[in-house]
């Protein structure tokens, strides 16, 4: 068979792959957590104190910031700009080539793998908290 680091698909899928290979070794790192879950939970103690997110989300000290800090020189090393133009040509990239790999691919399990790692200590979203009743 094929060893297991091997990637199917094109060249581009296969740069893609090694892209998301790179952020969930980085996203995993235990500094990068640590940094994370004190960024979430001090959003959340503002949001309690009724702070309004944008007060919460802004400057040096917000998730986005941590994210693009960790995000950029990655994103740079694949060919991508800096910034937010960068993360969102990736994630479109990611989100094609998700569409086209079958269900058990591995562009599709880093998604799935990568979203958890940013976004675990996320609270749920408002409409979701408003219409969950509704979704039996």
């Amino acid at each position: 068979g094929i060893p297991p680091a091997a990637v199917q698909g094109d060249k581009h899928t296969q740069q893609l792959v090694e892209c998301q290979r790179a952020l969930v070794r980085a996203f995993e790192g235990a500094e990068f957590q640590k940094e994370l879950k004190d960024r979430a939970m001090a959003r959340a103690r503002a949001f309690k104190e009724g702070k309004h997110s944008a007060a919460v989300a802004g400057g040096k000290r917000s998730i986005h910031t941590l994210i693009m800090e960790v995000e950029e020189p990655i994103l740079e090393r694949f060919g991508y700009a800096r910034g937010i133009a960068g993360a969102r040509a990736m994630e479109q990239d990611l989100l094609f080539a998700a569409a086209q790999q079958g269900e058990d691919s591995e562009i599709l399990r880093n998604n799935a793998h990568l979203g958890h790692l940013l976004h675990r200590y996320d609270p749920p979203p408002e409409s979701y908290r408003r219409t969950a009743a509704l979704q039996l």
